[in-house]
């Protein structure tokens, strides 16, 4: 079995390409996480690289495991009150990309599974309540490749080593969390992230909120 601890890092300016692409396939816009030109041209792949490179990478942190075919999966965490960056954004994507398509936002939402309508709508919600809590860091997507299941061994194993080194670093201490899986929510909360509120999120599921203060515990 791939020792994946081995192959988690935090992702540099040189993974933005890839981990863009990753979240776009599981968002069904590229087809083949193998395949990283895939939808190269796409203006919302576009879009997504300049908003991993400059909100995440620069004031937030993402992480990634990888195999020998690429990224597995990927835990995507946004600074306290990111709606602060959308102009500078907006500045940048104008300037490298000129206008874009009407279906392409400005400033771009975080991609995978969560941005399901329902959830795009109440996650602006929950982020000004995870700002109002002074959470330092905010995680908004766990994604894992679609032949992993979060809920197995294997999945599990690899969320908690995408977790553990943000959860565990002395620069933070307060933490807030998203998501929409019950097995993430679960292992979150083996890292001390307690429940906080649940709201509505299409027909059959719930929003989570999560919150940590680890100042006096170690992970």
């Amino acid at each position: 079995m791939t020792n994946y601890l081995e192959t988690v890092h935090r992702a540099t300016i040189a993974d933005v390409t890839q981990a863009a692409q990753f979240f776009q396939q599981r968002a069904g816009v590229a087809a083949d996480r193998h395949d990283v030109s895939a939808a190269s041209d796409d203006p919302r792949l576009a879009a997504f690289r300049l908003f991993l490179s400059h909100v995440v990478l620069e004031h937030g942190e993402l992480w990634l495991a990888e195999d020998e075919a690429g990224i597995t999966a990927a835990a995507l965490w946004l600074p306290r009150n990111p709606e602060q960056f959308g102009p500078e954004l907006t500045r940048v994507l104008l300037r490298e990309l000129g206008p874009l398509p009407e279906d392409v936002p400005s400033s771009p939402s975080i991609s995978g599974e969560n941005t399901a309508d329902e959830l795009a709508s109440v996650t602006p919600q929950l982020l000004k309540v995870a700002a109002s809590s002074r959470a330092q860091l905010i995680l908004t997507d766990v994604l894992l490749a679609d032949d992993i299941a979060p809920g197995s061994p294997e999945g599990a194993d690899i969320v908690r080593s995408l977790l553990r080194p943000v959860l565990s670093s002395p620069q933070y201490s307060r933490f807030a969390a998203i998501s929409v899986d019950p097995d993430v929510i679960v292992l979150l909360q083996e890292f001390g992230v307690l429940s906080l509120a649940s709201v509505p999120c299409g027909e059959n599921s719930m929003a989570w909120m999560g919150m940590a203060d680890l100042s006096r515990h170690l992970v």
